[in-house]
């Protein structure tokens, strides 16, 4: 199973100052992070891997917690990095037999097509992956879990 994870609501752009990669979640965000970590528990994933950007590091930390996983920081999860992403994601995946993926809206698009290009019924064309939502794929079915109000 492979859990695919948008990061939750940031702060907007403006009102951060820094580099873009560190801009946290904001006080909306850490409520869908809790939230995201509610909804996937159940899931009991053995690997959590995310993208450098704090806020998708963020997003996964309350779920690795619950978990006892380490969050592995992986910089080919990046956005911009979807060819360097499906690549470390199927290695991970059949090496853990499950993962957790946070990551940014393009990578995560190129990941989800990838993985489910036998599941045309399920997946449309362009995808939703609103901030906080997830796609929860399985050999035989893929299934959009929205974003925590």
């Amino acid at each position: 199973m492979i859990l695919l994870v948008r990061h939750a609501v940031a702060l907007r752009r403006h009102e951060w100052d820094g580099p873009d990669r560190y801009r946290p979640l904001s006080p909306r965000g850490r409520e869908q992070a809790r939230a995201i970590c509610d909804a996937l528990f159940g899931y009991s994933p053995p690997a959590i891997v995310s993208s450098p950007a704090t806020r998708c590091v963020e997003t996964v930390d309350p779920l690795a917690k619950a978990s006892g996983v380490e969050v592995n920081v992986v910089e080919d999860l990046f956005e911009g990095h979807g060819t360097d992403a499906l690549d470390l994601v199927r290695g991970l995946h059949d090496a853990e037999g499950g993962i957790v993926v946070c990551s940014h809206g393009d990578v995560l698009r190129e990941l989800l097509l990838a993985f489910t290009t036998h599941l045309r019924d399920d997946v449309p064309p362009d995808p939703p992956f609103a901030k906080g939502a997830a796609w929860i794929v399985e050999d035989a079915s893929a299934r959009y879990a929205a974003p925590p109000a």
